[in-house]
Order: structure tokens, then C-alpha cells, then sequence
């Protein structure tokens, strides 16, 4: 992670690079983003996804054009093992877009429940400093040992914060009025419990999106995979078969070339040319 204004630098899965903090995702609160640390290191696994995903889109426009020129372009004498490539490269590019929404599904999963976390946990350190700054006043022989078991979560980790939420729970039952006669409501602890199980929700809903969207890609480009397998079998049939026709054989190649991987737009260097499948 970079600094960025004070704040750390996130990968931005839209944008294709690192952005502040305070540019990524409107919706959520920037002073939420750097007090909470959104997302951490998961955006490395984001940053992987968005690169299958782009690598994937590339096989999927060669794969339908591939099939179009099939349509297009019928060999004068139908050849068996020819027709069975293009459907299959066909079946390959229908499964592909399957598991994109798969993928697109499980990142706006990830999204929704990553940044609905960060104002969960916002919320539940809301309700638990009250709870700590009375415990921290009380007088040590009346509520020995007291002050020890209500200090607030020394890491940002929403595991820390949960942890910690858990132990204020456990501690308020035996001495609960001493919190409520100082001024807490008599509702605070079922507030605190129902600030904790929002923010393990809002965890396990971002999990789970993650791992929708990392199937999804896994699926996605297994696919991808087998289609260029399908389509490179094609080329070495169809080269042939147009080895007298070059605008024809020219028309092929552009068909089933995939294209590389862009250079980024601080490279001084220009970009190098497509490459043929074959």
C-alpha cells in the first residue's frame, strides 16, 4: 500500500490502478475509510480479479468472432471436425458469460458488504466508548478490576473489534447498573450486541460475495482456457484450408487473434502489436 495524503492508496478495480482513499467508493465515508483501514490487503485479490476479468473479456471477443466468421465464411466442402469447433468454441463463449455474472455478482457483493462494514464498525466503537470512558472513572476498590476488562480495541482489525465487543458483553451483565445509574440507557447492552452481530453480518456478507466473484473467475477462465485450446485447433485446420485464398486466410487470423494485455498510459514505450493465435 502507498500513502496518499495521509491516507493509505487502494486498488481501483474500475480504474485499473491505485487511487487515495478518498476517491474510491463515494459512498462510504473517507474519515470512515483511513480510521477503519477498508478492505486492507483484500484488494490485491480484487486487483488479480480485475486482470483474469480483462484477460478473459479478450478470449470471449476473439471467441465470438471466431464464431461469426464461421457463420460467415462456410467451407466450400463441409468438414466434420471443423463444424464441431465452432460449436464448441460457441458453448464456450455462452458458459464464459455465465460465469461473468457469477463474477459481477460477487463483486458488487464484495463491495456492498466491504463498505456496509466499515460504518458497522464505525458504529459499534460509537457505542462501546461510553461504556469504556465509565469504566475508566469507577472507583478501583469498589469495581476492582473493572477498568481492565472494558478498554477499547487497541488494532483496527474488525476481528479486534469484535473481539472486544464480545468481552464488553460478557463484562456489563454482573454490574450493569453501575453503567445505567451513571447515565447509560437500559438498553445499552442489547444496542451493543446488536452493533456486534451487524458488523460479524456485514462480514460474512462481504466473504461471501468475495467467494462468489473468486469462483466466478476461476470458472470464467477455465473456460477461456479450453475455448483457445478449441480455437488454436481450428487455426491450424483453417490456415491450411486458406493457404491459397490469403484475403480469406487474412480475414481468419484477425478473427482469432486475441489481443494483448494494454500498456499503462505512464509507459513511454508504445504498445506491442496484437499477436495471431497461430
Amino acid at each position: 500500500m502507498k500513502k496518499v495524503g495521509g491516507c493509505r492508496a487502494e486498488w481501483d478495480w474500475v480504474a485499473g490502478r491505485t487511487v487515495g482513499v478518498t476517491n474510491f467508493l463515494s459512498e462510504v465515508h473517507p474519515a470512515a475509510v483511513c480510521r477503519c483501514g477498508f478492505l486492507g490487503g483484500e484488494f490485491e485479490t480484487l486487483k488479480h480479479e480485475t486482470t483474469m476479468h480483462n484477460l478473459a473479456k479478450r478470449y470471449l471477443n476473439a471467441f465470438d468472432r471466431v464464431v461469426e466468421f464461421g457463420v460467415n465464411h462456410p467451407l466450400t466442402t463441409s468438414i466434420a471436425a471443423v463444424t464441431t469447433l465452432y460449436m464448441s468454441v460457441g458453448n464456450v463463449a455462452t458458459r464464459i458469460r455465465s460465469h461473468k455474472g457469477d463474477q459481477e455478482s460477487g463483486r458488487g457483493e464484495f463491495l456492498r458488504g466491504s463498505s456496509n462494514r466499515v460504518l458497522k464498525a464505525e458504529a459499534l466503537r460509537e457505542l462501546m466508548r461510553p461504556v469504556n470512558k465509565i469504566a475508566r472513572a469507577l472507583n478501583r476498590e469498589q469495581f476492582p478490576g473493572v477498568r481492565e476488562k472494558f478498554y477499547m480495541p487497541k488494532s483496527r482489525a474488525y476481528e479486534a473489534v469484535i473481539g472486544r465487543a464480545e468481552a464488553f458483553i460478557d463484562a456489563i451483565v454482573p454490574i450493569k447498573t453501575a453503567f445505567t445509574e451513571r447515565g447509560l440507557p437500559a438498553t445499552f447492552d442489547t444496542e451493543l450486541t446488536a452493533a456486534k452481530d451487524a458488523l460479524v453480518e456485514a462480514t460474512a456478507d462481504k466473504n461471501a460475495g468475495l467467494a462468489t466473484q473468486v469462483g466466478g473467475t476461476a470458472g470464467l477462465m477455465a473456460q477461456a482456457h479450453f475455448g483457445l485450446e478449441q480455437m488454436r485447433e481450428l487455426d491450424a485446420i483453417l490456415s491450411y484450408q486458406y493457404r491459397d485464398n490469403p484475403p480469406l486466410l487474412a480475414a481468419w487470423k484477425s478473427a482469432c487473434h486475441v489481443q494483448r494485455e494494454p500498456e499503462s498510459s505512464t509507459s513511454t514505450t508504445p504498445p506491442p502489436a496484437s499477436a495471431p493465435v497461430a
